[in-house]
């Protein structure tokens, strides 16, 4: 169940009357006034990877869609201390000597379901170049609880639910994830569910050694 402090600040996405929840298109805005009512992408709302993605060298990986505002690609990514499920403090600068994806979601949001198995599967392989951190926007840690009590998800998680880094981060669409390299340099960001294969175009971008 929402709180009632994310209810008051999310706006659903509509598309000709209908609420757009399973597609990879589909993203749920973040506060009233911090974006435009609309699906990423072009016509129909699906954003193509060739608009997304361009590698090689010199490449930053970013949605084409990116607001003004959002932690910049090629610059330090900004610090923050969250306490994950465990109770531990997990400060973002203390992960360095590992990439870092940071994926903002919420335990109802079905775009964010999407992308999880390929979050895992991603982790999975990965796990000693790389670190998950899975931030709760709004929901509490009882609720994340609840929800990774019923799936299998091996990644840090905690929960934001004063909303603190989702501002600092300028989220205002679930999913949103960020990729910082090894050195805490922004790499690329992406709003929305991410396939496989965007999450590896992604992950090299931010040095991870992927097949």
């Amino acid at each position: 169940m929402r709180s009632p402090v994310l209810t008051a600040r999310l706006v659903p996405l509509v598309i000709s009357g209908v609420l757009v929840l399973g597609s990879a298109a589909a993203v749920w805005y973040v506060g009233p006034g911090r974006g435009p009512s609309r699906p990423l992408g072009g016509p129909g709302g699906a954003a193509s990877p060739e608009a997304i993605v361009s590698e090689g060298p010199g490449a930053s990986l970013t949605t084409s869609a990116a607001p003004v505002g959002l932690p910049e690609i090629g610059r330090q990514a900004p610090d923050f201390t969250l306490t994950d499920l465990e109770g531990r403090a997990v400060r973002l600068s203390d992960l360095r000597g590992k990439a870092v994806l940071i994926n903002f979601w919420a335990t109802w949001c079905p775009p964010c379901r999407e992308e999880m198995p390929q979050i895992e599967a991603f982790y999975t392989a990965h796990r000693d170049q790389v670190e998950v951190l899975g931030i709760a926007v709004g929901e509490s840690p009882e609720q994340v609880r609840a929800f990774l009590a019923e799936h299998s998800y091996s990644w840090r998680f905690m929960a934001d639910t004063a909303m603190s880094v989702t501002d600092q981060y300028r989220v205002f669409a679930i999913p949103t994830s960020y990729f910082i390299d090894a050195q805490g340099i922004v790499r690329g960001s992406f709003m929305g569910a991410m396939t496989a294969d965007q999450i590896r175009a992604f992950a090299r971008q931010a040095g991870v050694g992927v097949d």
